[in-house]
């Protein structure tokens, strides 16, 4: 499936324009608004037309899960991160091989080699500058129960997977479409011939995941409930399964080198992270400043023409919303912390105009809030 589909709107419309109703949704919407905005916690009116002043609603972020894939001895093969769209229906998918440089110096496998479960999540999310839900390592004890339930899973290959036996070649897996056991999935995974480029092994591994969400879309089993040890994988995959599956294919560059190894170009797998989870949360503590965005005009189109920019400048949206009165002349940047001037320096370069503020407000939620003003659209 092609990634070209995938548009803004997906995650943001459908969150920033859900009209709350029933009085305990209410009651909950306003209780996290002055919790949000104020130290003291006095309520204030509840605001439900997203087109009114003052309208604030808080913007969940977007579902994310980092799988580690390893062979039988504990070497990485892969690093595969999900992303869903809303209401767990469609979602997308990105598989790393294990050669991709991360950084310039240390692949994704040495990094695991070396710093564990722990630090190779830490090293992914700091690269991406996003965090992610929850992280699970699948292995063979992983792929002989779960197949166990759902079935073989059918996969195709171009090229025969083979050994060498007293100077025989002996195919163990066959080109074309072929169905591959629960035991043998860690063997399939991890194959490469001999002499063959781990890029071969990469394609064959996101094939495996194309058709492993083939395969959930015809069982009948429930899926979510079906295995302790990996739940946030399991809504992953239910929920690809439910919708549309975009695969997303990193532009990789093969090094010539000692060593197998890939690199590509950082800006442009960060763009493609921030297509798949566009409100991402911090890969660690204060990374991502919190922010409120509202709209000072009325009728923006603050999850398209707003939103994008300032998260690829380094925000966590926390808030989308109206200014309590429309009419704002001149774009604001209100933050709360002096220590991040160098990250608003770069939010008002994602918006033309706007005029910096320092305000040291303790005891809130919110680092930095963006008003969009009249003069960043030419209206001035």
């Amino acid at each position: 499936m092609s990634a070209q589909k995938f548009r803004w709107w997906m995650f943001g419309v459908p969150v920033a324009l859900i009209v709350l109703a029933g009085a305990i949704v209410a009651l909950i919407l306003n209780a996290t608004n002055a919790i949000l905005n104020s130290a003291d916690g006095e309520l204030t009116e509840v605001i439900l037309d997203p087109t009114a002043e003052g309208y604030e609603i808080y913007i969940t972020p977007t579902p994310s899960y980092l799988g580690i894939v390893e062979d039988q001895s504990g070497e990485l093969i892969s690093v595969v991160v999900i992303s869903l769209f809303p209401n767990d229906i469609g979602g997308s998918l990105i598989v790393l091989p294990s050669e991709l440089l991360i950084g310039e110096e240390m692949t994704a496998g040495e990094i695991y080699n070396i710093n564990g479960v722990a630090g190779l999540e830490q090293s992914v999310g700091d690269y991406f500058t996003v965090g992610f839900d929850s992280t699970g390592v699948l292995s063979n004890d992983f792929w002989i129960e779960h197949f166990s339930q759902i079935g073989e899973i059918t996969v195709e290959i171009d090229d025969p997977l083979t050994t060498s036996e007293d100077g025989q070649q002996i195919v163990v897996f066959d080109s074309g479409n072929i169905s591959v056991a629960p035991e043998r999935l860690d063997d399939f995974i991890a194959w490469e011939n001999p002499s063959e480029s781990p890029y071969n092994r990469w394609v064959r591994n996101q094939r495996f995941w194309s058709s492993w969400v083939d395969l959930v879309r015809t069982t009948d089993i429930d899926l979510e409930n079906s295995n302790s040890s990996e739940p946030q994988l399991m809504r992953m995959l239910a929920a690809l399964g439910r919708g549309e599956m975009l695969l997303f294919e990193p532009p990789l560059v093969e090094e010539s080198s000692s060593r197998a190894s890939f690199s590509t170009n950082r800006d442009d797998m960060k763009s493609l992270i921030l297509q798949m989870i566009p409100f991402p949360t911090s890969a660690s503590s204060g990374s991502r400043p919190k922010v409120k965005l509202l709209d000072g005009i009325g009728g923006l189109d603050l999850p398209n023409s707003y939103v994008p920019p300032l998260v690829a400048s380094g925000a966590q949206i926390l808030l989308l919303g109206n200014a309590e009165t429309y009419g704002v002349d001149k774009s604001q940047i209100i933050y709360h912390n002096e220590s991040l001037l160098p990250l608003v320096n770069d939010f008002s370069n994602a918006i033309s105009g706007a005029e910096l503020t320092y305000d040291p407000i303790t005891e809130t939620a919110i680092d930095v809030t963006v008003i969009i003003g009249r003069n960043s659209l030419g209206l001035d």
